[in-house]
């Protein structure tokens, strides 16, 4: 497969595959279509990682941005090891932009979900290891760190709609006092701002780069304070 040197966009036959894909998951009509996907979309994917990787290390020095399946591109297909649901293929497109060595989900990154009515737009942490839960309930207690984490969620809340994820328990955890000011974050096994119900359409936009980055902007806060809290470079 060739390599595109510049972003032009992505074609709109690239989410006519992922809606025809979601219809029909199996393997028989991806690998008829296979030059569609590789075409339509992971070549275009390619040089799109490229452009945004370079945009959002203004906001983030040390961001990976690998051109790759993977590394930025998700794979489509899915892990079904441990799933009930045994369809082959995601419905849906994922990019990954991270700080730290080592695959994306095990750091802070910027995330892009594109399904195939609307995408979203994430950064922060889907999920802690159990190390990371550990420094970053310290951190959300502690003098210097826990204030900061107040002021990145307002710094981001002020840019617009504000969804933040994770929170798997009202509880306050034990040994933590249910009275701090920052006790409703202990609760979280993940950290993250999202920006959903994206028109799909946005990523046939020839500005889309610029618009993925405005929005990764408007979230960075909680990104930053995370990828120094959790002691990654960058």
């Amino acid at each position: 497969m060739t390599t595109i040197e510049r972003f032009q966009g992505f074609p709109r036959d690239s989410l006519r595959f992922l809606r025809g894909l979601a219809m029909h998951n199996d393997r028989g009509w991806f690998e008829e279509r296979r030059e569609r996907y590789e075409t339509n979309f992971l070549l275009p994917a390619q040089a799109f990682v490229v452009d945004l990787g370079r945009r959002l290390r203004r906001i983030a020095p040390g961001i990976r941005a690998e051109p790759r399946i993977d590394g930025s591109i998700l794979r489509i297909h899915r892990d079904t090891r441990f799933s009930k649901d045994k369809s082959p293929y995601k419905d849906w497109f994922g990019f990954a932009f991270w700080v730290g060595e080592g695959r994306s989900y095990e750091h802070p990154c910027f995330f892009i979900r594109i399904g195939t009515r609307h995408m979203a737009l994430d950064a922060g942490m889907h999920r802690f290891s159990p190390e990371q839960l550990r420094t970053y309930r310290a951190a959300v207690v502690d003098p210097v760190d826990g204030p900061e984490l107040l002021r990145a969620v307002t710094r981001v809340a002020r840019t617009g709609d504000l969804d933040l994820r994770e929170m798997t328990s009202s509880r306050t955890p034990a040994g933590f006092d249910r009275r701090h000011p920052n006790a409703g974050f202990l609760g979280y096994r993940g950290l993250y701002a999202r920006r959903g119900g994206l028109p799909v359409d946005m990523i046939l936009a020839e500005n889309v780069v610029e618009q993925c980055y405005a929005i990764f902007k408007d979230l960075a806060p909680i990104h930053r304070w995370l990828v120094r809290v959790l002691d990654d470079p960058g």
